[in-house]
């Protein structure tokens, strides 16, 4: 997945000319804990969080600017979620400004990341299901799958050992899968 699949856009950015006080409300009043710090044009100039207006006890005379940081680790839209996220720990950041061209487009955050790793069980289900059925893969098989929790149970009948092995190792790789309850019995 790239992160243009799960990133958030547009993100809501702040001024550098913003208050303490208006960047505060705005964290909290979006349920966010961090912004992108953009100039007029639309340009990254840094990142301010909940961190940062913590760790600097701002009076409320303090602008964004002075509060934010500096330089932020960024991510493109067509970057691999395991490159971002990589850089992500790196940098011990939770959120990225995704640019281009310099302009922040929108954000990508560990939130992001997470949601990206849980597929819903129907969808992993029907991606099995679809496995199953592929008699180029499982000939003469046949297996059923339920999904609950990104769990799997393989029911049915198999011709042979080899068979349900292989059934397990094809299900196994399907993106999302956490565990197999392989219950398949030979015919």
């Amino acid at each position: 997945m790239k992160v243009r699949d799960v990133m958030t856009a547009p993100a809501i950015t702040v001024a550098p000319e913003a208050s303490y006080g208006e960047v505060v409300h705005c964290l909290l009043a979006n349920n966010i804990s961090g912004a992108p710090v953009v100039d007029a044009a639309g340009h990254l100039v840094g990142v301010v969080s909940e961190t940062d207006l913590v760790l600097r006890h701002a009076d409320p005379t303090a602008t964004v600017r002075q509060l934010m940081s500096a330089n932020p680790v960024t991510a493109s839209l067509d970057e691999e979620l395991a490159v971002v996220t990589r850089r992500m720990l790196a940098a011990s950041v939770t959120r990225l400004p995704v640019v281009r061209d310099g302009a922040v487009v929108g954000i990508v955050t560990r939130h992001d990341l997470l949601l990206a790793l849980v597929r819903p069980d129907h969808v992993m289900q029907a991606e099995i299901t679809a496995i199953l059925a592929d008699t180029t893969r499982s000939p003469a098989n046949e297996a059923s799958c339920t999904v609950l929790n990104a769990e799997v149970t393989l029911t049915g009948t198999v011709a042979t050992l080899a068979d349900a092995a292989r059934i397990e190792a094809l299900v196994v790789a399907v993106e999302g899968v956490v565990s197999i309850d392989n219950q398949l019995a030979l015919r």
